[in-house]
Protein backbone atom coordinates (compact mmCIF):
# COMPACT_ATOMS: atom_id res chain seq x y z
CA UNK A 1 0.00 0.00 0.00
CA UNK A 2 0.94 3.65 -0.27
CA UNK A 3 3.28 5.05 2.37
CA UNK A 4 1.70 6.95 5.24
CA UNK A 5 0.98 10.65 4.67
CA UNK A 6 3.50 11.84 7.27
CA UNK A 7 6.38 9.97 5.65
CA UNK A 8 5.88 11.59 2.24
CA UNK A 9 7.39 14.95 3.25
CA UNK A 10 10.52 16.09 5.05
CA UNK A 11 11.47 19.55 6.30
CA UNK A 12 14.22 21.15 4.22
CA UNK A 13 16.45 21.37 7.30
CA UNK A 14 16.33 17.56 7.54
CA UNK A 15 16.67 16.83 3.83
CA UNK A 16 20.45 16.41 3.50
CA UNK A 17 20.30 12.62 3.56
CA UNK A 18 16.68 12.04 2.53
CA UNK A 19 15.43 10.62 -0.79
CA UNK A 20 14.48 14.05 -2.10
CA UNK A 21 17.02 14.73 -4.87
CA UNK A 22 20.20 16.83 -4.84
CA UNK A 23 18.66 20.30 -4.94
CA UNK A 24 16.67 19.75 -1.75
CA UNK A 25 19.69 18.15 -0.07
CA UNK A 26 21.83 21.15 -0.99
CA UNK A 27 19.23 23.53 0.47
CA UNK A 28 19.53 21.59 3.73
CA UNK A 29 23.29 22.20 3.65
CA UNK A 30 22.73 25.92 3.06
CA UNK A 31 20.41 26.06 6.06
CA UNK A 32 22.98 24.23 8.18
CA UNK A 33 25.56 26.84 7.15
CA UNK A 34 23.26 29.64 8.31
CA UNK A 35 22.49 30.99 4.84
CA UNK A 36 19.11 32.60 4.06
CA UNK A 37 16.73 30.04 2.56
CA UNK A 38 12.95 30.51 2.35
CA UNK A 39 11.17 28.03 4.64
CA UNK A 40 9.99 24.86 2.98
CA UNK A 41 9.81 21.11 2.79
CA UNK A 42 10.43 18.41 0.21
CA UNK A 43 8.20 15.69 -1.16
CA UNK A 44 10.05 12.39 -1.19
CA UNK A 45 10.86 10.17 -4.14
CA UNK A 46 8.53 7.57 -2.58
CA UNK A 47 5.55 9.71 -3.59
CA UNK A 48 6.71 9.83 -7.21
CA UNK A 49 7.23 6.08 -7.29
CA UNK A 50 3.83 5.39 -5.75
CA UNK A 51 2.21 7.74 -8.24
CA UNK A 52 3.74 5.79 -11.14
CA UNK A 53 2.07 2.60 -9.85
CA UNK A 54 -1.54 2.59 -11.08
CA UNK A 55 -2.58 0.37 -8.15
CA UNK A 56 -1.52 2.96 -5.56
CA UNK A 57 -4.13 5.57 -4.44
CA UNK A 58 -1.43 8.18 -3.91
CA UNK A 59 -3.21 11.40 -4.93
CA UNK A 60 -5.21 11.84 -1.72
CA UNK A 61 -2.25 10.96 0.50
CA UNK A 62 -0.03 13.49 -1.29
CA UNK A 63 -2.69 16.20 -1.09
CA UNK A 64 -3.10 15.65 2.66
CA UNK A 65 0.64 15.54 3.33
CA UNK A 66 1.34 18.66 1.25
CA UNK A 67 -1.53 20.64 2.78
CA UNK A 68 -0.36 19.74 6.28
CA UNK A 69 3.28 20.67 5.63
CA UNK A 70 2.42 23.86 3.70
CA UNK A 71 0.26 25.10 6.55
CA UNK A 72 3.36 25.27 8.78
CA UNK A 73 5.26 27.68 6.50
CA UNK A 74 3.27 30.82 7.31
CA UNK A 75 2.81 31.58 3.60
CA UNK A 76 -0.07 31.95 1.16
CA UNK A 77 1.99 31.71 -2.05
CA UNK A 78 4.60 29.09 -2.81
CA UNK A 79 7.43 28.08 -5.12
CA UNK A 80 7.31 24.48 -6.36
CA UNK A 81 10.67 23.29 -7.68
CA UNK A 82 12.08 20.11 -9.13
CA UNK A 83 14.79 18.22 -7.23
CA UNK A 84 15.75 15.34 -9.49
CA UNK A 85 18.90 13.25 -9.44
CA UNK A 86 20.02 14.46 -12.87
CA UNK A 87 20.11 18.08 -11.66
CA UNK A 88 22.96 19.94 -10.00
CA UNK A 89 25.46 17.13 -10.51
CA UNK A 90 28.81 16.61 -12.14
CA UNK A 91 26.97 15.34 -15.23
CA UNK A 92 25.29 18.72 -15.68
CA UNK A 93 22.80 21.10 -14.14
CA UNK A 94 19.87 19.99 -16.34
CA UNK A 95 18.84 23.63 -16.65
CA UNK A 96 15.45 23.93 -18.34
CA UNK A 97 14.86 20.17 -18.46
CA UNK A 98 12.45 19.97 -15.53
CA UNK A 99 9.54 22.19 -14.51
CA UNK A 100 9.39 24.58 -11.58
CA UNK A 101 6.51 26.94 -10.73
CA UNK A 102 6.53 30.13 -8.66
CA UNK A 103 3.83 32.25 -7.00
CA UNK A 104 1.55 29.24 -6.59
CA UNK A 105 -1.52 29.51 -4.32
CA UNK A 106 -2.15 26.77 -1.78
CA UNK A 107 -5.01 25.46 -3.91
CA UNK A 108 -2.62 24.99 -6.84
CA UNK A 109 0.11 23.02 -5.06
CA UNK A 110 -1.02 19.55 -6.11
CA UNK A 111 -1.28 20.61 -9.77
CA UNK A 112 2.18 22.20 -9.63
CA UNK A 113 3.66 19.04 -8.09
CA UNK A 114 2.03 16.96 -10.83
CA UNK A 115 3.63 19.24 -13.44
CA UNK A 116 7.08 18.63 -11.92
CA UNK A 117 6.46 14.88 -11.89
CA UNK A 118 5.21 14.95 -15.49
CA UNK A 119 8.35 16.81 -16.60
CA UNK A 120 10.47 13.97 -15.16
CA UNK A 121 8.88 11.58 -17.65
CA UNK A 122 8.71 13.97 -20.62
CA UNK A 123 10.65 13.25 -23.83
CA UNK A 124 13.23 15.98 -23.08
CA UNK A 125 13.97 14.47 -19.67
CA UNK A 126 14.15 10.94 -21.06
CA UNK A 127 16.59 12.04 -23.77
CA UNK A 128 18.71 13.95 -21.24
CA UNK A 129 18.79 10.90 -18.95
CA UNK A 130 19.63 8.44 -21.74
CA UNK A 131 22.50 10.65 -22.92
CA UNK A 132 23.95 10.20 -19.43
CA UNK A 133 23.32 6.46 -19.25
CA UNK A 134 20.24 6.74 -17.07
CA UNK A 135 16.65 5.61 -17.50
CA UNK A 136 13.46 7.02 -15.98
CA UNK A 137 13.34 4.16 -13.47
CA UNK A 138 16.80 5.17 -12.19
CA UNK A 139 15.84 8.73 -11.31
CA UNK A 140 15.29 10.00 -7.78
CA UNK A 141 12.45 12.51 -8.11
CA UNK A 142 11.89 14.94 -5.28
CA UNK A 143 9.83 18.13 -5.25
CA UNK A 144 10.64 21.22 -3.18
CA UNK A 145 7.85 23.42 -1.82
CA UNK A 146 8.94 26.73 -0.30
CA UNK A 147 7.34 29.98 0.75
CA UNK A 148 7.41 32.27 -2.29
CA UNK A 149 9.50 35.41 -1.78
CA UNK A 150 8.91 38.04 -4.51
CA UNK A 151 11.90 40.00 -5.75
CA UNK A 152 14.49 40.26 -8.49
CA UNK A 153 15.60 36.94 -9.98
CA UNK A 154 19.28 36.30 -10.54
CA UNK A 155 21.54 33.42 -11.50
CA UNK A 156 25.09 33.46 -10.21
CA UNK A 157 27.67 31.18 -11.79
CA UNK A 158 30.46 31.07 -9.21
CA UNK A 159 32.76 30.00 -12.05
CA UNK A 160 31.91 30.80 -15.66
CA UNK A 161 30.40 27.72 -17.35
CA UNK A 162 33.20 25.54 -18.71
CA UNK A 163 35.88 27.47 -16.78
CA UNK A 164 36.26 25.73 -13.38
CA UNK A 165 39.70 27.26 -12.78
CA UNK A 166 38.58 30.84 -13.45
CA UNK A 167 39.04 33.58 -10.86
CA UNK A 168 35.83 35.20 -12.10
CA UNK A 169 32.11 34.66 -11.69
CA UNK A 170 29.06 35.60 -13.76
CA UNK A 171 25.95 37.27 -12.34
CA UNK A 172 22.81 37.31 -14.50
CA UNK A 173 19.78 39.40 -13.55
CA UNK A 174 16.50 38.24 -15.06
CA UNK A 175 14.50 41.46 -15.27
CA UNK A 176 13.50 42.51 -18.78
CA UNK A 177 15.69 40.00 -20.59
CA UNK A 178 19.01 38.95 -19.06
CA UNK A 179 21.67 41.40 -17.94
CA UNK A 180 24.99 39.67 -17.24
CA UNK A 181 27.99 41.00 -15.36
CA UNK A 182 31.34 39.26 -15.07
CA UNK A 183 33.14 39.90 -11.78
CA UNK A 184 36.26 38.68 -10.03
CA UNK A 185 35.39 36.25 -7.26
CA UNK A 186 37.27 38.38 -4.74
CA UNK A 187 34.87 41.28 -5.47
CA UNK A 188 32.28 39.50 -3.29
CA UNK A 189 31.07 41.82 -0.53
CA UNK A 190 27.87 41.61 1.52
CA UNK A 191 28.18 45.36 2.04
CA UNK A 192 28.69 46.16 -1.64
CA UNK A 193 26.40 46.70 -4.61
CA UNK A 194 23.75 44.17 -5.70
CA UNK A 195 26.22 42.15 -7.76
CA UNK A 196 28.80 42.01 -4.96
CA UNK A 197 26.14 40.93 -2.44
CA UNK A 198 24.73 38.26 -4.75
CA UNK A 199 28.24 36.95 -5.41
CA UNK A 200 29.06 36.82 -1.69
CA UNK A 201 25.97 34.72 -0.97
CA UNK A 202 26.68 32.46 -3.96
CA UNK A 203 30.27 31.83 -2.87
CA UNK A 204 29.07 31.00 0.64
CA UNK A 205 26.63 28.52 -0.92
CA UNK A 206 29.41 27.04 -3.06
CA UNK A 207 31.44 26.35 0.08
CA UNK A 208 28.46 24.96 1.99
CA UNK A 209 27.69 22.33 -0.67
CA UNK A 210 31.33 21.55 -1.44
CA UNK A 211 31.13 22.55 -5.11
CA UNK A 212 34.86 23.00 -5.70
CA UNK A 213 34.43 23.37 -9.47
CA UNK A 214 31.72 26.02 -9.13
CA UNK A 215 27.97 26.18 -8.69
CA UNK A 216 25.01 28.09 -10.07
Amino acid sequence: GVVEDASLTVALADAASADVGPKASNLARLLAAGLPVPPGFALRDAAWRARRDPTEPVADAVARAVARAASTLGATRFAVRSSISLEDSGAGAAAGVFVSWVDVPAAGLVDAIAAVWDSAGAPLARAYALARGRGAADLEVGVIIQAFVPGRRATVYTRPPGEPASAEAVIEWHDDGVLADRRRRDDADLGGDANARALALALAAERAIGASDGAD
